[in-house]
């Protein structure tokens, strides 16, 4: 019986941390690294973001074409995280809040590449700080 014991223990705690690596901990990872991408993204294209125009429209499309598409990611690998608001008041993960302004906020921004709204707290330039805020990155 100890011997039995002695084998299924470590199979089941291996079987346990498996699983908590698989379904817990990738998931959060996996998040954490697309908001990395995204801060790298918005860091090296805030030019294009910040000041709309007609100069380059094939530059300005694709940029707005990465933030849409790392607003649909952040979207997925979000709900891709078992017990979120969990994780969220424990710290590993943003607030669910705070994903919200993000997502949205870049889905209003690849909408904007040539031409800004007209409402002076809807510039693409106060927009990118509000979401350079909920990414962590300090804005003068």
């Amino acid at each position: 019986m100890k011997e039995l014991l002695l084998v299924i223990i470590p199979l089941l705690l291996g079987a346990f941390g498996y699983f908590a690596s698989k379904f817990f901990f990738e998931p959060i990872h996996t998040q954490r690294k697309l908001i990395s991408d995204i801060i790298e993204a918005i860091v090296f294209n805030s030019n294009w973001i910040a000041n709309t125009g007609e100069d380059d429209k094939v530059k300005r499309l694709e940029v707005a074409n990465k933030l849409r598409r790392y607003s649909s990611a952040l979207e997925g690998k979000t709900a891709n995280i078992l017990f979120y608001k969990f994780w969220s008041k424990v710290g590993l993960v943003k607030n669910p809040n705070s994903i919200e302004k993000i997502k949205g906020n870049l889905i209003y921004l690849s909408n904007c590449p040539f031409k800004e709204s007209t409402h002076p707290d809807l510039t693409n330039y106060k927009i990118l700080n509000l979401v350079k805020r909920e990414l962590g990155i300090k804005v003068k």
